[in-house]
């Protein structure tokens, strides 16, 4: 099983934040059924551990979003330094970026202003995947700065997919 992210969207950005941001997904290849996310974003504040990041899962019911109980929290630096799903995603995608082209040798907070991108970023729920209460739905996370005011919207859709077994 895994975690298939399709038709990110981005809903709102505070631009006196985050002037310029994309949210993509894509397959890298025919024969990789997974979509694979890519993200790129330029602050112009830094971003410590005082903004917050939440994910609400909805689930899919009669082409119905209703919104779940599975909910996610996290301080941004919490997210990247410590998380082992989420956070392991967007380590790794910040070192699939060339080395000349990164601000810094590895994700860590504070993170500087400047322009990042998190390329080719596949999520590795599998702990999640047997037990998730849901197969198909959408994911909405929000980033807020410490005074609670909203920086970023966005969704992504999802499903739990069986990987395809290898032809002989």
């Amino acid at each position: 099983m895994y975690f298939s992210v399709e038709r990110p969207i981005i809903q709102m950005i505070d631009r006196s934040y985050l002037p310029a941001a994309a949210f993509k997904s894509k397959l890298l290849s025919r024969r990789d059924p997974v979509h694979y996310v890519t993200v790129n974003f330029t602050i112009v504040n830094p971003l410590n551990n005082s903004y917050l990041i939440s994910f609400y899962f909805y689930q899919l019911l009669s082409n119905v979003y209703k919104r779940s109980f599975v909910e996610l929290h996290f301080k941004i630096c919490d997210l990247l330094e410590k998380d082992e799903i989420l956070g392991d995603a967007l380590r790794q995608g910040y070192l699939n970026v060339p080395r000349a082209e990164r601000l810094l040798p590895t994700l860590k907070c504070p993170l500087p202003p400047g322009s990042y991108s998190l390329l080719n970023m596949r999520f590795r729920l599998s702990a999640l995947v047997e037990t998730f209460p849901f197969q198909e739905g959408r994911v909405m996370f929000n980033v807020s700065e410490p005074r609670g005011k909203l920086i970023c919207c966005a969704t992504v859709d999802f499903q739990l997919k069986a990987l395809p077994k290898p032809k002989n």
